[in-house]
């Protein structure tokens, strides 16, 4: 788990050195990253949606967040 969450953090940051994430704080956005996994995996184990979230709202929701941390302050 440490592993992961470091190697999720340093992704975040080559993703703002890239410019292709806005200037948000790395912990933070690997937190949103981190949190939506475990949510999604939560409720389907709990029987959610038939215990299947179906791909495409999985997608729509990785592209919001995405959408949001690769936004740039005006």
């Amino acid at each position: 788990m440490v592993t992961l969450r470091r190697d999720i953090g340093h992704f975040m940051v080559q993703q703002i050195q890239s410019g292709r994430m806005g200037p948000v704080h790395p912990g933070a956005a690997s937190l949103i990253a981190w949190s939506t996994a475990h949510t999604i995996a939560f409720f389907e184990h709990l029987g959610a949606h038939g215990g299947k979230f179906d791909d495409s709202m999985i997608q729509a929701t990785l592209q919001c967040a995405w959408k949001c941390l690769a936004l740039r302050p005006s």
